[in-house]
């Protein structure tokens, strides 16, 4: 059985910090099931970076954009750029 990965938007987790420095890290952490290191991050780039800190750090790429390139990912998938920085790339 998989377990299904959640996503927290930035105000979740502003929340979520919000409550943890109010009621305790254990508890919140408990109640949300989360992991307590992962709280702890969250906790960590609020108080260095604000609110700013709890949005998403990566890129996220734009479904039309990914349509646009359907050669790019498939080129991956076939394992094409592992053979291509085998044989080319200087060790």
């Amino acid at each position: 059985m998989s377990k299904i990965r959640r996503s927290f938007t930035p105000e979740d987790r502003y929340s979520i910090v919000q409550e943890a420095i109010r009621d305790g890290h254990a508890e919140t952490s408990r109640k949300y099931n989360l992991s307590p290191s992962l709280l702890r991050r969250w906790r960590l780039k609020y108080l260095s970076k604000g609110k700013e800190g709890l949005k998403d750090s990566y890129a996220r790429l734009d479904p039309q954009l990914r349509a646009l390139e359907p050669g790019r990912f498939l080129w991956f998938k076939q394992g094409l750029a592992y053979n291509f920085c085998h044989i080319f790339c200087p060790v």
